[in-house]
């Protein structure tokens, strides 16, 4: 499948905590389909990346652990056109974007 758009918005930053992320940037924007997912982490506890429907269905998943600076790669190319979540969680902080594939 081709896409003819997508993009990243941020949609929120929620923390109940001090968080060891930093640096969050999903791009580029626009995409044909491949998203990178980059940010500098300062504790070697696990980070949970999600991208989720509308109805909070997981629809693609990925858990790193380790400090430093991580950049990961995800195809997105099979999704429908349709409007998802990236959750980032680190503890108990929250990082959300919007992703709209059209």
């Amino acid at each position: 499948m081709t896409r003819t758009k997508m993009v990243v918005e941020d949609v929120e930053e929620s923390q109940t905590g001090s968080s060891s992320i930093q640096d969050l940037r999903v791009y580029p924007v626009p995409s044909k389909g491949d998203v990178q997912i980059q940010f500098e982490n300062d504790e070697d506890g696990p980070v949970h990346i999600q991208i989720k429907d509308l109805q909070g269905k997981t629809v693609r998943e990925m858990k790193i652990k380790g400090e430093g600076k991580k950049n990961m790669r995800m195809n997105l190319d099979e999704l429908p056109s349709g409007t998802y979540t990236i959750e980032i969680r680190e503890g108990k902080s929250k990082y959300t974007k919007r992703l709209v594939l059209e």
